[in-house]
């Protein structure tokens, strides 16, 4: 895929050019007090989900893959820091990075109520969200005109913010996993 192949030429090229630090995830009340957590010749734990398609997920062989795989581990080669793939379902990466029992979260988008209990570096990747409907819908509308279907989302997903900005009186089904959502869509219990 020529745009995947380019994304990680950007981001190898970004990493040469600059090294940075991570900070620790897990919020503190004295923000003087981050932990830095990598340095040369250390190890870091990752939350990694293992069914966020395509940036995080896993293989058939239960093994890492996905975009934010390969940016962790070009990054620990820059940083000459070993990183550590903790596999877990999508509310439980974050549950571990906040509670400390977990250095950093692969990648996991911005929003205000996460901003309470983690750190967040600036955006090394951009990430982008979409509506995908069922076929019932011919044209797949702007969110803040979904108010007559049915929307899924995955719990404690930064969509189920994003979905209700645009459009507070939609109706959101939350599901425990990607793999249900996308099950919900095609039994059409949902339609976007």
């Amino acid at each position: 895929n020529a745009a995947y192949t380019f994304a990680l030429f950007c981001l190898l090229i970004f990493l040469q050019l600059f090294s940075f630090d991570v900070y620790a995830q897990a919020s503190s009340q004295n923000k003087s007090s981050k932990k830095v957590i990598s340095t040369a010749g250390k190890s870091i734990s990752i939350a990694f989900s293992t069914q966020s398609f395509p940036r995080q997920s896993l293989n058939e062989e239960g093994l890492p893959e996905g975009v934010m795989k390969d940016f962790w581990l070009l990054w620990a080669e820059k940083q000459q820091t070993e990183v550590i793939f903790v596999p877990l379902g999508w509310n439980e990466t974050i549950e571990k990075v906040a509670s400390g029992e977990v250095d950093v979260h692969a990648g996991l988008d911005r929003i205000a109520a996460r901003e309470g209990y983690l750190e967040f570096s600036d955006s090394v990747i951009p990430s982008y969200s979409y509506i995908y409907t069922n076929k019932e819908i011919p044209h797949v509308p702007p969110a803040y005109q979904l108010t007559p279907c049915t929307v899924g989302v995955v719990k404690g997903s930064s969509h189920v913010a994003m979905v209700l900005e645009a459009n507070p009186s939609i109706k959101l089904v939350e599901y425990g996993t990607l793999l249900d959502m996308h099950e919900a869509a095609l039994n059409s219990d949902v339609l976007a």
